[in-house]
């Protein structure tokens, strides 16, 4: 499986060939355009992948077989929204690695009340 530092290098080329590079620069104008690009495609994702739930809670709900592929779109929807969250990390220079395991060590002090004790 690969690390995300790889994905991350591996959409960074990808992009870079297909003249869609976000790189940061000195121009707060195109910096400000790429993030609204970069939010407003994520969110479009998120409510794709919203409208397929919605319809899996349709069809469920009413004790119906769920439509056919609708698992497979789905995981698709939310790989979309994956290429886009790399995207932005990638314009703000982040380490998705490193800034996720400082966010969870964060959280673990935050939610430490939260935690079920063992029996």
């Amino acid at each position: 499986m690969a690390e995300v530092k790889t994905i991350m290098e591996f959409q960074k080329n990808f992009d870079a060939s297909h003249g869609w590079a976000w790189d940061w620069s000195s121009d707060v104008g195109q910096n400000v355009q790429n993030l609204q690009k970069g939010v407003v495609a994520l969110t479009g994702e998120v409510g794709e992948f919203a409208n397929l739930v919605k319809k899996v809670g349709r069809e469920h709900g009413a004790g119906n077989a769920l439509p056919d592929g609708i698992v497979d779109k789905m995981r698709e929807e939310l790989v979309d929204m994956f290429i886009y969250l790399i995207k932005l990390a990638l314009l703000l220079d982040m380490d998705l690695s490193d800034d996720y395991y400082k966010k969870m060590a964060f959280n673990a002090e935050r939610f430490k009340r939260f935690e079920v004790k063992g029996e």
